[in-house]
């Protein structure tokens, strides 16, 4: 499959959040605030790394009662200052207004987010798509 097609199938795949269970966390939400916090996704979300899911899955991702800036990381490591401009270390890749929700494919090995808020607020984030090469016959709890 070209990646162009993969695209398209992931896009084709997406599901809505489902219900956490004992071995796999499919949605959390995570209390950011006005200084910069570093989440391990792999471990937030346990039974997802494990199978690729950090790896190929949309993850939704929610600001709730504030904006929340945000970058991915390979370690626990950086700092958010939502003022810098140019290429520093600290600049803010993204940015989630209140109330807007992104998805993301997890960049292989950046389970690390680095977020802060423009207020104490929440960051929801939920698996939003079928793991690649899946498909809506399998069961929920596979995904």
């Amino acid at each position: 499959m070209t990646a162009l097609n993969e695209d398209l199938y992931k896009d084709l795949r997406v599901v809505p959040p489902i219900i956490n269970t004992t071995t796999k966390v499919r949605q959390q939400v995570v209390a950011i605030t006005t200084s910069s916090a570093r989440t391990n996704l792999a471990a937030l979300m346990p039974g997802l790394a494990g199978d690729g899911a950090l790896d190929g899955q949309y993850l939704d991702f929610t600001a709730d009662g504030g904006n929340v800036y945000l970058f991915f990381n390979n370690a626990d490591a950086g700092t958010i200052d939502e003022t810098a401009t140019g290429a520093g270390v600290t600049v803010a890749g993204a940015v989630i207004f209140n109330g807007q929700t992104k998805p993301y494919i997890v960049p292989n090995g950046y389970t690390w987010v680095v977020a802060k808020g423009s207020a104490a607020c929440n960051l929801r984030i939920a698996v939003s798509s079928q793991p690649p090469g899946r498909n809506f016959g399998t069961s929920l709890e596979d995904m």
